[in-house]
């Protein structure tokens, strides 16, 4: 393997990533998680009922119904929300973009304060 690369690592690409506090998706395991209300809601908002949810994941209503309302030992798989309606994806990604703060006045409003801290920066007396 050589010493140096000729083409720049895929990692410095990541370089643009900053962690946050949200739990990971794993960690879905009690019924008042983040992410299982925002499926619920979602659920609610486009009339999927869970009977059709776990008709279009493939899985028992029982398994289904389980991973939704958060029960121990059960999840709901992320290849559950893939196989949904494109209504429903596109509901849920709009309710998830809204819960993290990734709208696009948020991101105004981090563009601005990142400018407001490199202005701090500059000026500071060294």
């Amino acid at each position: 393997m050589p010493a140096t690369m000729n083409e720049p690592s895929v990692r410095s690409q990541l370089n643009s990533i900053h962690a946050t506090s949200q739990p990971p998706l794993t960690a879905a395991n009690r019924r008042d998680h983040p992410v299982l209300l925002l499926l619920r809601k979602v659920h609610r908002e486009t009339d999927t009922s869970q009977q059709a949810g776990a008709l279009s994941a493939g899985v028992p209503e029982s398994q289904y119904g389980d991973g939704l309302n958060g029960t121990p030992n059960r999840n709901y798989a992320i290849t559950w929300l893939y196989a949904q309606s494109d209504l429903f994806v596109l509901r849920f990604v709009e309710g998830l973009l809204e819960a993290r703060g990734l709208t696009p006045d948020n991101k105004r409003a981090v563009r601005a304060y990142r400018i407001i801290e490199l202005v701090k920066l500059l000026t500071e007396d060294v």
